[in-house]
């Protein structure tokens, strides 16, 4: 959507575009954050763990009936 304006109208400058795209997907990341912090019971993994989200994903499908 950043683009359009200046791919079509001429609108701003290359540069003011990228910033708007940084700047709009900071944004939207930050009202995902906000999102997910306001839901109960959310868990929060870190990238370099992935065994201890396998082990939670594995005992939620068995307590609900799906095996692997």
């Amino acid at each position: 959507a950043e683009w359009l304006p200046w791919l079509l109208e001429g609108k701003g400058s290359r540069d003011e575009v990228i910033d708007s795209i940084i700047r709009n997907s900071r944004h939207y990341a930050k009202r995902q954050l906000t999102f997910f912090r306001k839901l109960p019971n959310v868990r929060w993994y870190h990238p370099d763990e992935p065994e201890l989200l396998l082990s939670d994903l594995r005992g939620w499908s068995l307590t609900n009936g799906i095996d692997w």
